[in-house]
């Protein structure tokens, strides 16, 4: 309900701006001054005289001519700077709130976006401030942040906005910055269709300190293109992190449609493009995170990809790192959802991961310490990943790789091309992981592979390995895993290497994809219809249902 209510108060005030105000990417303006609600004032720093702000010619009764000179700040008000100008500021913030329904709202009148500067601090800051959206104007700072939101703040919109190269060589300084304390508290957040360029640390950043027990609630990063974050500093493009020892929380974070690239270009090792994490992995599940989404992004050429930790339950909403489109990326892992429960990872394409410097990984989904029990597991299913090749080093480029992990179920995912399709590694003396109706073809090394340091007994069902370059089931370590109704074929060095073969195995008949990059099955395949039921959760890479009784192999029911 918080979420609708800001969204409604921000695209009243935008269409009111749009219809009045100049366009965002500097075209011409319809009306040089701004139509709203509520009282209108004008800052032109280009007028000799400061006036009283109340129309766009200089004079008395014309605009401030600094932002300096608003002696109050009216809530429902638009504070609209001329587009096209700039001002340098030093230590500017502002102190005073709107109020429900009548936010203060930061414009640009005329042509283009008006510019807040700074060369020795932070462009704007807000400190103690709620219900102030900042719509259609710019931000830069050679020295440090250039939105920086300090001690609480709520009901705060930055949209349509600019920010360009914010913070100084060698230092990771951020575009909006949540400031981190601990007594501080940000509650509805919107950052929406805003362009960051040139940052040289996050486009978006806020940290829980480690003796905070507040809890942030609703922040929404959305449809927001960042290109070149990290300039000067490894940093990930849009970064929350919950220091260690803190008692506080983030929930209902929702990170979705951004695009990001040319981020971290250059830094080695790179850190994540996206990151929601506990800044020790190793510790078990403690909920820092609640109700997150990371959803409908696109990340290509960069270092870093999606990693999320310590993600726990909140009741009506679906932990989801779905729909995202990777390519091009440097990096570990293309997502990484860690020590976590209740956590759906779906329908994400990942193609074309390269491990860094140290020849390592390049993995595109790597699910570690994941232990909580069904039904609050971790569920990684109907995701396209190929192309993951990997480096130096054994393993590497899996498509699919889980580490220390239990009760993680994973499938209806295809997996191409891939140098080790599915890999399952360190495995806790837990409940058993469950792989099922996943296609894996060509791999270049080995189709899956089970390294297993204690007894721990995963099920394998309905799969389709096809084409490894080595084996098609490989077991390395103490236990034998149970197979139930799996194909493979082609497999260079043999279907299984230590690993007891299954009666009810199919080993040594063709599939009969479509076309060869094509992985549905002909009718006359002997993977139709040959699969065993599972459960009602299973459907395929469509969406569309497994039919009990009529279960193809694979990752299609067609």
């Amino acid at each position: 309900m918080r979420h609708e209510i800001i969204r409604a108060i921000a695209m009243t005030a935008l269409s009111v701006v749009i219809a009045a105000c100049a366009n965002h990417d500097g075209g011409e303006s319809s009306n040089p001054t701004v139509n709203s609600p509520g009282p209108v004032f004008y800052i032109d720093p280009t007028c000799m005289d400061n006036g009283d702000g109340t129309t766009t010619t200089c004079g008395e009764h014309g605009p401030f001519n600094s932002w300096k000179n608003i002696s109050s700040w009216v809530p429902g008000a638009y504070y609209a700077g001329k587009g096209g100008t700039s001002e340098t500021l030093t230590n500017f913030i502002m102190r005073q709130s709107g109020s429900p329904g009548k936010p203060i709202t930061v414009t640009s009148f005329g042509v283009g976006q008006f510019t807040f500067r700074s060369t020795t601090s932070y462009a704007v800051a807000a400190s103690n401030t709620s219900y102030i959206t900042w719509d259609n104007v710019a931000f830069e700072s050679a020295a440090t942040h250039c939105l920086y939101l300090a001690v609480t703040g709520r009901h705060l919109v930055v949209q349509r906005s600019s920010f360009h190269r914010c913070g100084q060589n060698g230092v990771a300084t951020h575009g909006v910055q949540l400031e981190q304390g601990p007594t501080n508290d940000f509650d509805d957040i919107t950052i929406v269709n805003n362009t960051f360029t040139g940052v040289t640390g996050s486009a978006v950043n806020g940290d829980l300190d480690v003796a905070s027990t507040e809890n942030w609630d609703s922040i929404t990063i959305s449809n927001n293109t960042i290109t070149g974050a990290g300039l000067e500093a490894t940093a990930p493009a849009i970064d929350f992190i919950a220091v260690a020892g803190t008692a506080g929380s983030i929930s209902n974070l929702d990170i979705s449609g951004n695009t990001i690239t040319n981020s971290n270009v250059g830094w080695e090792p790179a850190a994540s493009l996206i990151r929601v994490f506990r800044n020790v992995t190793a510790t078990p599940q403690e909920n820092r995170f609640l109700g997150i989404r990371v959803t409908n992004n696109t990340l290509s050429n960069s270092r870093g990809g999606i990693f999320v930790s310590h993600v726990g339950l909140l009741p009506g909403v679906q932990n989801c790192i779905c729909n995202n489109t990777l390519s091009n990326l440097v990096t570990n892992a293309g997502i990484a959802p860690w020590s976590s429960t209740d956590m759906l990872v779906e329908q994400n394409v990942i193609t074309g991961l390269i491990p860094g410097v140290t020849g390592i990984d390049g993995m595109g989904i790597d699910s570690e310490r994941n232990i909580a029990p069904r039904p609050h597991n971790v569920i990684i299913r109907r995701n396209l990943i190929r192309d993951n090749l990997g480096g130096h080093g054994n393993p590497t480029g899996q498509g699919i790789y889980l580490w220390g992990s239990a009760s993680t179920d994973v499938y209806a995912n295809l997996i191409v091309h891939c140098h080790t399709g599915l890999l399952i590694d360190g495995g806790v003396n837990a409940d058993e992981n469950f792989i099922a109706n996943n296609t894996i073809v060509d791999s270049t090394q080995d189709g899956i592979w089970g390294s297993f340091s204690v007894t721990q007994i995963s099920q394998f069902t309905n799969n389709i390995v096809v084409g490894s370059g080595r084996y098609g089931f490989y077991r390395f370590g103490l236990s034998d895993q149970v197979l139930t109704k799996n194909l493979f074929f082609q497999n260079q060095g043999g279907d299984y290497f230590q690993q007891t073969s299954h009666p009810t195995d199919i080993v040594g008949s063709d599939p009969l994809f479509v076309a060869p990059n094509n992985y549905q099955l002909q009718t006359s395949s002997p993977a139709r219809g040959a699969g065993v039921d599972w459960g009602t959760q299973c459907a395929d890479l469509l969406g569309r249902p497994c039919l009990p009784g009529h279960i193809n192999l694979g990752a299609y029911q067609n």
